[in-house]
């Protein structure tokens, strides 16, 4: 069975982790002390086992070692590095390109690409023309219908439609009594 993660959906950023269908949780993994807004699976997950977080204050986190652990993206980053509520996505091509993605909910939010191991910050992941596209406003979701597509399975559309994403748990209970 493959993996699946979830989130606590309260004040603490933790995530749980289950290979049964949703019967059994692992003892969470700690991610941060704020509530998360998402996580997502890297497309060859069962290789490298990368997962990622996106927090509701603006933290992006990652793991390589299948959820037990995560920093923030920057690992240097001594305050949130975006704001809002974030969503993140891999990169269709993560296995040779580590790219990441991260997309936030706040106003003039944006959308912003991560390189893990290269990057030391985020930059936004659509230039003037893309971004502003017909009409729309610099990383908004009207700017990026509008302008020019990327190539197919490249880029911020391809890795915001074909990333995996953890499914919903199943109902069950968790390990170590837990709710």
């Amino acid at each position: 069975a493959s993996d699946v993660y979830k989130r606590q959906v309260n004040n603490q950023g933790l995530v749980y982790r289950t290979t049964d269908g949703g019967l059994n949780y692992s003892t969470p993994a700690v991610v941060c002390d704020h509530p998360l807004n998402s996580i997502v699976v890297s497309p060859d997950y069962e290789q490298d086992k990368a997962v990622l977080a996106g927090s509701t204050t603006g933290w992006v986190y990652y793991s390589d070692d299948n959820g037990n652990s995560f920093e923030p993206l920057p690992s240097d980053a001594a305050s949130a590095p975006l704001t809002g509520n974030v969503s993140i996505a891999f990169d269709a091509e993560f296995s040779s390109n580590n790219t990441v993605y991260a997309a936030s909910d706040a106003v003039n939010g944006g959308i912003y690409r991560f390189v893990v191991g290269t990057s030391t910050s985020w930059e936004s992941a659509l230039g003037e023309r893309d971004a502003r596209g017909a009409g729309g406003d610099p990383g908004s979701a009207r700017g990026i219908a509008g302008g020019e597509a990327p190539q197919p399975r490249r880029g911020v559309v391809a890795a915001l439609r074909e990333a995996p994403v953890a499914p919903p748990p199943a109902r069950g209970h968790l390990e170590h009594g837990g709710h």
